[in-house]
């Protein structure tokens, strides 16, 4: 094991300047063709469906046009390629190490594209779902930046674990596809370096591994746990020496905007660093593991004479003048986009909304569940509307009564004679036994003056002027300016604006892309976290609409949200939110140490 650590670093470490000169271009190339190439690609798929944006409610519209499912499979099939790209180059790169032969940027890219075009190749079409699909599902350190941020959903997530059968069969699906990953790990190298089919390829990486599986896996692990180390060692020094420079160097008023803005260089830093160091450092381990296994490699590095005098020095020159350019137009782009922008701050307003009340600490969408938020301190109470088969309007998620209640019934069949019966309250603990389903009007009537609501309002298709009563409600009890009303559905917040434009509407929405910030009779969006992104943040909150995330559970994904600056968290755990929040007010956000302790 120690050998082929060994072999890692001493592959990586070859001539670690082309390589860091290579990731600083390929990372230009993303930002300034890759992505917007790919982002036309996708507007156009979209323009050939008669879609201006993209949302839960009409993604699946998309798949209607032929000619934009075309374009989106294109636009697939590109994004793999680029991203085999960097994976090709990495691979020829340790090759050239193992043969002590060094190798100039430009050659490293003629070669990694051509290598890459295999993918291309339609015996290889397996290639790009193990790519861009499987390799990151399993969070292996070898997804490469673009796909770092890709995560299912954690209202997904959530879904699962709360039920068994969804969670067992969720773990052994990952467990497959981290086994699958092992097996076909050398694969890559095979079509890489020896120009085999995939199918081919797969067949001589399972050869290679079997009967190594379980030592292999702990081999990674143990290599995964060093990078981690690393990564934390080279960051923590960076920090002491930029505390020390600032404090050096700045006193009074200003030392606090220095402090965010070296925060921010930093951030941008230590994304650019984790990806390059945990992916490259990655395929180094493999790199090395397929040598020691690979008989037709020699056991040992060859060593090649470095070239001396004036050549040597000069090309070492100006590789280290391209790479502080390039370090600092990367840094300067992302840096100063945020600055400027001016939605990141060190005391952010975000909200804490209530998921169907304190869901996690009593029975949803009850009144037991709106107390909790009130104690809570909750900003907002998200809360779920429906009608019933009497026109009566309650508070419930599903469209079935069997999960809350125990009682098989759909909400459009029963009345509220029969509701008022259930159980609310039993499945989720026995204190709450016999706890009621409340109707709306119950819930405004507690809410006033105590917390703001946010109502959902749900379809099922069987509705008789359900906005309607919802604001007749709201204008009954006086609630304009404490309620907003929301819904995944656009037309529903339309009515709710024509016949009262002061109450708040909210547009709920999994799927976010495009320029649906246009939409008339939206006053804020509500949008699944995943697809919060700087950039979305920004534009919504630059036509003055508000922005809420949900639903997080999680203190991570919490404080990325703020950090955004986002307008409302939507949460179970409301208690998790504020200490999330006062974590971003109270502490320096680069690490876990209170400001004061450094007498800054």
């Amino acid at each position: 094991m120690i050998q082929i650590f060994k072999r890692a670093i001493r592959l990586m470490l070859w001539d670690w300047s082309t390589l860091i000169l290579f990731e600083l271009i390929y990372k230009f190339g993303a930002m300034i063709i890759a992505f917007p190439l790919l982002e036309e690609l996708l507007r156009f798929a979209m323009q050939r469906a008669g879609l201006k944006y993209l949302s839960n409610q009409n993604v699946l519209l998309i798949l209607k046009s032929p000619m934009a499912i075309l374009v989106l499979v294109v636009l697939v099939i590109l994004l793999a390629f680029y991203i085999y790209i960097e994976i090709t180059a990495i691979i020829i790169y340790c090759d050239q190490g193992m043969k002590g032969e060094k190798i100039s940027v430009t050659n490293l890219f003629v070669q990694a594209i051509k290598k890459a075009s295999y993918i291309l190749k339609p015996q290889n079409g397996l290639l790009i779902l193990f790519v861009i699909v499987i390799i990151p599902v399993t969070g292996f350190l070898l997804t490469t930046e673009i796909l770092s941020s890709f995560q299912i959903p954690e209202f997904i997530l959530d879904f699962i674990h709360k039920s068994p059968v969804l969670r067992l069969s969720y773990m052994s699906l990952l467990i497959l596809l981290e086994l699958l990953v092992i097996r076909w790990i050398f694969s890559i190298y095979e079509v890489t370096l020896q120009n085999r089919s995939f199918k081919e390829a797969r067949k001589i990486s399972r050869d290679m591994i079997k009967g190594k599986i379980i030592k292999t896996t702990v081999y990674f692990l143990i290599w995964t746990l060093f990078v981690t180390v690393v990564k934390w060692m080279i960051y923590l020094m960076v920090i002491g020496v930029s505390l020390i420079l600032v404090q050096v160097s700045y006193s009074g008023s200003n030392l606090k905007n220095e402090l965010w803005f070296n925060y921010t260089m930093l951030s941008q830093g230590r994304l650019f660093f984790d990806a390059l160091i945990q992916f490259v450092l990655g395929f180094g381990f493999i790199s090395a593991l397929y040598y020691s296994l690979n008989e037709t490699y020699p056991s040992t590095e060859q060593v090649i004479k470095q070239s001396k005098g004036r050549k040597r020095v000069i090309r070492g020159l100006i590789k280290g003048m391209s790479i502080a350019i390039l370090l600092g137009f990367y840094f300067d782009y992302n840096v100063n986009r945020d600055w400027i922008s001016g939605i990141r701050n060190m005391n952010p307003n975000t909200k804490v909304i209530a998921h169907r009340g304190a869901s996690l600490f009593a029975p949803e969408n009850t009144l037991a569940a709106l107390e909790e938020a009130v104690k809570l301190g909750a900003n907002y109470a998200e809360i779920d509307v429906q009608q019933l088969k009497d026109g009566e309007l309650i508070l419930m998620h599903d469209t079935n009564f069997k999960r809350t209640t125990g009682e098989n019934k759909n909400v459009w069949e029963s009345t509220y004679e029969e509701v008022k019966t259930y159980d609310a309250g039993s499945s989720f603990n026995p204190h709450y036994v016999g706890e009621q389903i409340p109707k709306l009007e119950d819930a405004i009537v507690y809410a006033k003056d105590k917390i703001d609501l946010m109502i959902e309002l749900k379809l099922t298709g069987y509705e008789e002027g359900l906005e309607e009563k919802v604001v007749e409600l709201i204008e009954k009890y006086k609630l304009t300016d404490q309620c907003m009303i929301v819904s995944m559905n656009y037309d529903v917040l339309t009515k709710v604006k024509a016949m009262n434009p002061a109450i708040k509407t909210g547009y709920i929405t999994a799927v976010a892309y495009g320029d649906f910030e246009e939409l008339d009779g939206v006053d804020a969006y509500s949008i699944e976290a995943s697809f919060a992104t700087e950039f979305l943040v920004r534009t919504l909150k630059s036509r003055g609409k508000e922005v809420f995330v949900w639903t997080l559970n999680n203190e991570k994904p919490m404080l990325d949200m703020i950090k955004l600056g986002v307008d409302g968290i939507i949460t179970d755990n409301p208690d998790l939110a504020h200490y999330a929040l006062g974590i971003q007010e109270e502490r320096w956000p680069l690490f876990p140490f209170q400001v004061g302790q450094f007498e800054l």
